[in-house]
């Protein structure tokens, strides 16, 4: 994983309130900071988690969630939800009124189209949406108005979204690995973009000259991840 991605929400670790096994999370439920429950073949978050009203770090990464459930915007406290490698094939965009929830990664699912619904003072700052089915980035994702980091590699995006020059804090973009080939010049908006990572994408060397003018403070990776 490339340096620059960072857990940018999880600066006060709480090793305490750490729970690997939903029974003894369950006896304790006032106490739950932070549950991970990685590889455990669940094919649905389990309806125990709404009543860790504390909690702010969930992994559920590599099972076979296909859905979420609504509740989870009841816990005012999530910070991060980790959820990579499952089959989820829609953004859970009510996710967005989590009021704390600042770091989301949906790497490695099946998201096609990625509409966004949400509140417009949502607190995100990081999305993680590579290895998914993307072929666009809709324009809804303006209102993410907080959002610095996000991750598209590994989709099937042919052009650098025109959403990005909307995208006033936005600082990291890795869109390493699509068939990119073209760009729109609104991007010249994104004065906060500071690295854009454009590897293994088939845009021409007179585009992406064209690009690094228009974007002369950001850095640009065209080489090797």
């Amino acid at each position: 994983m490339p340096d620059y991605v960072k857990e940018v929400v999880r600066e006060n670790p709480t090793p305490n309130g750490t729970y690997f096994d939903l029974k003894d999370a369950i006896k304790n439920p006032n106490n739950v900071r932070e549950i991970d429950l990685n590889q455990m073949e669940l094919k649905a978050v389990p309806n125990d988690i709404q009543n860790f009203r504390n909690i702010e770090v969930i992994d559920l990464g590599f099972n076979e969630i296909t859905q979420l459930p609504s509740w989870l915007i009841n816990l005012k406290k999530l910070k991060t939800l980790k959820l990579t490698s499952n089959k989820i094939t829609d953004f859970p965009g009510f996710l967005l009124n989590c009021d704390e929830l600042t770091y989301i990664d949906l790497s490695g699912n099946l998201i096609q189209n990625c509409i966004i619904k949400g509140n417009n003072n949502n607190a995100l700052i990081q999305l993680n949406l590579s290895f998914n089915k993307l072929k666009r980035i809709s324009s809804s994702f303006m209102i993410l108005n907080k959002l610095q980091i996000l991750l598209i590699e590994s989709n099937d995006l042919d052009s650098i979204p025109k959403v990005i020059g909307s995208m006033k804090s936005l600082k990291i973009l890795n869109i390493y690995h699509n068939d990119i080939t073209s760009y729109d010049k609104s991007i010249i908006k994104a004065v906060k973009l500071q690295s854009l990572f454009l590897a293994q994408n088939p845009i021409a060397e007179n585009k992406l000259a064209e690009l690094k003018k228009i974007l002369p403070d950001c850095k640009i990776y065209f080489g090797q991840p």
